[in-house]
């Protein structure tokens, strides 16, 4: 999955140096952030992926219901602070917000130390508890 998902980034930034749109050296970090803003998101799929018995609609729901309502909210497109305030905490509890905020600062700079540092805890516990769920999971159907 990292991988995949570097490449993919790297892709996206290959066409930004050719445009001349890089900002700094930042979005070099800017990548990391974003292969580890997918992992956090991915490995919780995967862990939820292998209590299915077949793929039939869960996949279908989760891209309706979790994966295009946190592209929309997670101030990818346009600031979280114009969603109205009862909205704000669901953007604040993706994945993709958290990454986003640290893409932004290493490309750009201006974010603070300690934000940086609670965007990264946020993301890497995902993936700790993802990556934990799914080994476990992945364990118990092998072993049945």
């Amino acid at each position: 999955m990292a991988l995949r998902l570097g490449v993919a980034g790297a892709a996206y930034l290959l066409v930004a140096a050719v445009l001349g749109t890089l900002a700094s050296a930042g979005v070099l970090i800017s990548l990391l952030v974003a292969v580890l803003a997918g992992l956090a998101f991915a490995a919780p799929i995967a862990a939820y992926s292998a209590t299915l018995e077949t793929e039939g609609q869960q996949f279908s729901a989760l891209f309706r219901f979790v994966v295009m309502p946190m592209t929309l909210l997670a101030g990818t497109f346009f600031p979280v602070g114009q969603l109205p305030e009862w909205v704000r905490p669901v953007a604040w509890l993706t994945p993709l917000w958290h990454g986003t905020e640290l893409s932004r600062g290493a490309a750009f700079g201006g974010l603070p130390l300690l934000e940086a540092v609670g965007h990264l805890a946020y993301l890497l516990m995902l993936l700790g508890a993802g990556t934990w769920l799914g080994v476990r999971t992945f364990a118990r159907r092998l072993a049945a």
